[in-house]
């Protein structure tokens, strides 16, 4: 994050960090440190909709957070419980665009960088992301509505930003990779518990040599 991070050198930018870190609820931060990744291309007839009879909302399945993953030609949403932002491939399928942003999209480069709201469209997709939207809101900031971005490849300035979130990749600001992070981690906790034992293992003997001792002393 940008509180911790060796190349964020205004210090504004490193106290917010530090502010939304501190006050995010653990819910937030789950999805901060490890933001949610859908695609949107390939979704699901029945996903983003709220069964009647249970009222339980099926949420499409999530993409581990690598670049790989990105496909030629996709639509993908990402969600950092903070930001909500559309990403969409210079070679996407312009009737996806229509079906999302309107008729009048003929070209990417006709899709606004930022929108407060996804249009209202009568099409089952644009009914899909804005449930998904609606519910992601819900959850995390019990609200009804946020904004969106949208971030086309190659075009949009904001893409630095969103390449950030896609934590599992190697990049200037976390030397290893993820993997390789997690394996550090796990390596120190078994240090660590490693270290925790033979001390209270220490202990325990110490005790019981004391405990033999007060004892032979006192004729026990």
């Amino acid at each position: 994050s940008k509180a911790y991070s060796p190349n964020v050198n205004v210090p504004d930018i490193r106290l917010s960090s530090f502010f939304n870190l501190m006050n995010l609820n653990s819910s937030r931060l789950s999805v901060f440190l490890y933001p949610i990744l859908i695609c949107l291309h390939s979704l699901e007839d029945d996903d983003c909709i709220t069964e009647e009879t249970t009222g339980m909302f099926k949420m499409p399945k999530t993409i581990s957070l690598t670049l790989s993953n990105l496909q030629y030609g996709g639509a993908y949403l990402i969600f950092n419980g903070m930001r909500a932002i559309i990403w969409l491939h210079r070679d996407v399928n312009i009737l996806l665009l229509k079906d999302l942003f309107g008729d009048y999209c003929d070209s990417i480069e006709q899709v606004g960088s930022y929108i407060s709201q996804l249009p209202r469209l009568d099409t089952h997709i644009s009914n899909q992301v804005r449930a998904l939207l609606t519910h992601l809101t819900t959850h995390y900031f019990n609200l009804e509505k946020m904004s969106v971005e949208v971030c086309r490849f190659g075009m949009d300035q904001n893409e630095v930003e969103l390449q950030q979130m896609f934590v599992e990749d190697q990049n200037s600001v976390m030397d290893p990779s993820y993997a390789e992070f997690l394996k550090i981690v796990h390596d120190e906790m078994e240090k660590k518990i490693k270290h925790s034992s033979q001390s209270t293992g220490q202990q325990s003997s110490l005790q019981k040599d004391d405990g033999v001792s007060l004892s032979n002393r006192f004729g026990f």
